[in-house]
């Protein structure tokens, strides 16, 4: 049992640090799209 917490251990701080990053990766994607539909809509007004 030893040996599996040796292995679990850097998987488990691994996905924390995933998990820390998801909400910014999230953000990005939100202004990204937003970006590209207020970009069409000007497009399409001009």
């Amino acid at each position: 049992m030893e040996n599996l917490g040796a292995i679990i251990d850097p998987v488990r701080a691994f996905l924390v640090q995933i998990a820390a990053y998801l909400p910014r990766l999230a953000v990005a994607v939100v202004v990204l799209v937003a970006g590209w539909l207020l970009a069409k809509a000007v497009r399409f007004a001009v």
